[in-house]
Parts: structure tokens; C-alpha cells; sequence
């Protein structure tokens, strides 16, 4: 459904990096040579768990369900309302593209709550997280200029990685 649509749209930003429009299968494989990455902005959260050496094999695109400010805030609260309920996510997209690191990718950032993906449970171990700053209302629209970075990244860390377009999912998955 919509998750589908937005990372086969993730996707056919293939090239040129932000604003590159020429589309190709989501099937397709990433080749050398590895895209070069959006600009980061550090942001530090201090909701992450060290794992020095673990195996990323996957990406989850979230959405954020709120704007940039309150957004960032809550990915890097070290004292919610609840103990349980600090999150995290390796890099935050706002709608004019910024991009936010969060979280190294060496470590563990807490975005997919209690999940499995392929059999294999606790996905924050072995996924890269990235959140699209978007109300997730099924009205706020996705801006081309997120997506563009978004996939920049995405192709990026999937090259890097050897991640396949089918293990780049969306929350919901």
C-alpha cells in the first residue's frame, strides 16, 4: 500500500543524487560506484546502545508522526515520561531535506520497538533507521525534496552495505 508506493518513490531517485528523477526497478541492484551521501547535520541522541562490529542487513523509513523540533526532541530525550518509551533513530529528514545524524550506524538505535523482520526478531540490531518528518496522517504529503535525500542516503548505505532494495522496508513492515 502507501509504504509500497513511497519506497518504490524512494527509489527511482536513482543518479545524480538529490533531485535526480531518472527511475529504475526497485528491483535493481546497487553497483559500484557507492553514492555519495547527503550533508549531515549532527544531532546527537544519547538513546542508543553500543554494538561495536554488529552486521546491518536492513532500513527502516519511518515517518515521524510530528514536526522537526518536537521530532528531534523526542529521538533524543534521555528522560521521557517512561523509561521505556526513550527512541531513537540513526538519521531524521526534514521537509526541506536537511539531514540529521542521530545515531552511528555502528550502534544500536531503539526505532522498531519489539519486531522481526525475515524470522529474525529485535530488528534494531541489525537496521539503520531513518525518520521522514511527516504527520503519517495519510494527508500531510511527502515533499520531493525529503525523498530525494532520503534515497540519496538510502543508496548510499545500502551500497556501502550490500543491502538489497527488498530490505530497505518501511515501519509498518
Amino acid at each position: 500500500g502507501f509504504w509500497m508506493g513511497l519506497l518504490k518513490s524512494i527509489f527511482a531517485h536513482r543518479g545524480g543524487g538529490v533531485g535526480a528523477t531518472v527511475s529504475v526497478p526497485v528491483t535493481t541492484t546497487f553497483s559500484s560506484p557507492i553514492p555519495q551521501r547527503p550533508r549531515a547535520i549532527p544531532y546527537p541522541s544519547p538513546n542508543f546502545k553500543s554494538a561495536p562490529g554488529r552486521q546491518v542487513t536492513c532500513v527502516i523509513i519511518h515517518a515521524t508522526a510530528g514536526g522537526l523540533h518536537g521530532s528531534l526532541r523526542e529521538l533524543s530525550d534521555p528522560k521521557p515520561l517512561t523509561p521505556d518509551k526513550r527512541v531513537s533513530a540513526h538519521y531524521c529528514i526534514d521537509r526541506d531535506g536537511t539531514v540529521y545524524k542521530m545515531v552511528h550506524e555502528e550502534d544500536i538505535a531503539w526505532h522498531a520497538g519489539k519486531s522481526f523482520w525475515q524470522g529474525r526478531p529485535g530488528v534494531n540490531a541489525f537496521s539503520i533507521g531513518i525518520e521522514l518528518v511527516n504527520m503519517n496522517d495519510g494527508v500531510d504529503p511527502y515533499p520531493e525534496t525529503p525523498l530525494a535525500a532520503c534515497a540519496q542516503l538510502t543508496r548510499a548505505i545500502c551500497s556501502e552495505r550490500g543491502i538489497q532494495p527488498h530490505d530497505v522496508i518501511g515501519h509498518l513492515d
